[in-house]
Formats: C-alpha cells, sequence, structure tokens
C-alpha cells in the first residue's frame, strides 16, 4: 500500500497517494502522484480521513514537479 497524506483545501479534504518510482514496483498501474477527495469522518480535532466510493480523482502525474505547482496552485487559491 502506498503512503498517503492528507490536507484540507477550503472545506474540501484531499489525499495524495505517492506510490513507488519504478512503475514495475507498483501493484497498481496508476501514476506515481494521484491527488483524491476525500472526508472526514472524524472531527476537526480528531480528523479520521478516509476516501471511498465517491471520492473522485482530481490529479495525477509522475512528475514531482507537476505535483509542486499542482499543490502551490491549491495552496494560493485559498
Amino acid at each position: 500500500m502506498s503512503p498517503s497524506f492528507f490536507f484540507k483545501v477550503g472545506i474540501q479534504y484531499l489525499v495524495l497517494w505517492v506510490d513507488y518510482e519504478t512503475p514495475d514496483d507498483r501493484e497498481q498501474s496508476e501514476e506515481r502522484y494521484v491527488v483524491m477527495t476525500a472526508i472526514n469522518e472524524g472531527t476537526d480535532s480528531e480528523p479520521e480521513i478516509n476516501t471511498g466510493e465517491d471520492s473522485e480523482v482530481v490529479f495525477t502525474t509522475e512528475s514531482p514537479t507537476k505535483l509542486m505547482a499542482y499543490l502551490n496552485k491549491l495552496a494560493s487559491a485559498h
């Protein structure tokens, strides 16, 4: 399973999944970096962030540079 990191943009929670650099090492054929919508099933002080059936992929890339540009764009928009 890939490591993941959650963050909040406005009221929307997002999860960033980071997979192995080498595609042959990955369990699925996804790109290395995937950002998905998520929900908080906990509270603001004790979040339980999960992706599920209603989650959508909002960004994918192989490039760490493109990922940083996307994340910077999100940060500057809010």
